[in-house]
């Protein structure tokens, strides 16, 4: 990633922070602010996370505004110039995609740092409209969170006590993310969903069970 940023001309600006051989780092990567604003952060967010393996995958054509741009022009020119020509990535698939985002917002509301990150509610009510709440989901979800109890030092929301189901329901009630994502997420969207109306994605994840555990209960830890 340093090597990458170099070549670009980029500026890390917590280079002092990043270290080799770790599960965790974290690059924040400066670039030309032409219009500056309070809902977008003033930097690149890099993560890159080795803690738990990502699977299962599959690939998928990437591809710009800019591309889609100068394709709907009918600029071939261009878009060969540039090197513009969508491509093949490997990604998660979206059903671990949503139980990861489901277990982060669990996890950031324990370490009570939700600042910009009521964008995972927005992601989940997207991701609902293609994924389903069976009881695939529900053993997939299993087996991520095993996987994830190794390193629970990390990820809170895996020590023993925390019910998934239970901590949804203090998201919602106490609407942990709302101001959140009325100042950040609901300004940068094209759709201008709502929070009421993007919040309904927990109720529905609540409904189906998937993240239901055996206890039904919460520790008392205070958060």
């Amino acid at each position: 990633v340093i090597d990458v940023c170099k070549e670009l001309g980029f500026e890390i600006l917590n280079e002092a922070d990043i270290f080799s051989r770790r599960d965790f780092n974290k690059y924040e990567i400066a670039y030309p602010v032409i219009f500056p604003s309070s809902a977008l952060r003033q930097h690149l967010l890099v993560e890159t996370v080795f803690m738990v393996k990502a699977y299962p995958g599959e690939y998928k054509p990437a591809a710009s505004m800019i591309y889609d741009f100068w394709k709907e022009l009918g600029d071939k020119e261009a878009i060969e110039q540039y090197e513009m020509l969508p491509f093949q990535i490997r990604v998660q698939t979206l059903e671990r995609t949503l139980i990861d985002k489901v277990f982060a917002l669990c996890n950031h509301y324990l370490s009570n740092d939700t600042t910009g990150l009521s964008r995972h509610i927005y992601d989940l009510s997207r991701l609902l409209t293609v994924v389903q709440l069976n009881d695939e989901l529900k053993r997939f979800a299993k087996e991520v969170r095993y996987a994830r109890k190794e390193h629970s030092n990390y990820f809170i929301e895996q020590q023993s006590g925390y019910d998934i189901q239970v901590l949804l329901r203090e998201i919602i009630d106490k609407e942990v993310y709302r101001k959140d994502y009325e100042a950040i997420t609901q300004r940068v969207l094209f759709d201008g969903t709502t929070y009421d109306e993007a919040i309904t994605a927990l109720e529905k994840i609540i409904e189906s069970g998937v993240f239901a555990s055996d206890s039904g209960k919460r520790n008392d830890v205070d958060i």
